[in-house]
């Protein structure tokens, strides 16, 4: 969801998730992996839909992005 939102720096993504720096490297290789594969392209795609539904419930509250991100965490495996 972050590479989704613009945040493509390994470092700005980490901050915002809380995720290491390690792991946000295998999750953008699994994500280039994925959008070569069309089954899981599509997947994705379907997730972004799901997070873009909550996202939505969340912008309504008018949160910054870094909240926005930061809710997302917690499904992406993230903020412990």
């Amino acid at each position: 969801m972050s590479i989704h939102h613009g945040i493509k720096e390994e470092s700005s993504i980490s901050n915002v998730t809380g995720l290491s720096i390690t792991l946000v490297k295998q999750y953008i290789n699994l994500i280039e992996q994925s959008s070569r594969e069309a089954q899981k392209k599509s997947m994705m795609k379907d997730m972004i839909r799901q997070w873009n539904r909550a996202g939505t419930r969340i912008k309504k509250k008018e949160v910054t992005s870094t909240d926005y991100m930061r809710s997302l965490a917690p499904t992406i495996g993230g903020m412990r």
